[in-house]
């Protein structure tokens, strides 16, 4: 799904702050946020899964549906 043009400022720091709090449970994923490299969307779903496995925080998801 493509992101709106008007939103992309505000997705990019939802996205660094997901990251942020994250990285604590993959190291790999620490360091490629400390070097400013891009992150690959397996290893943030790696890192959710361990840091909810771990329970070092608790994933919320949105969503909404049409009839």
């Amino acid at each position: 799904m493509k992101i709106p043009d008007f939103m992309m400022d505000e997705a990019l720091i939802a996205r660094e702050h997901l990251l942020e709090s994250i990285a604590e449970f993959n190291d790999e994923l620490m360091m490629l946020v400390l070097e400013g490299e891009d992150v690959p969307s397996e290893l943030i779903k790696k890192a959710i899964r361990r840091g909810t496995i771990h329970h070092g925080f608790i994933p919320v998801l949105c969503g909404s549906s049409l009839k």
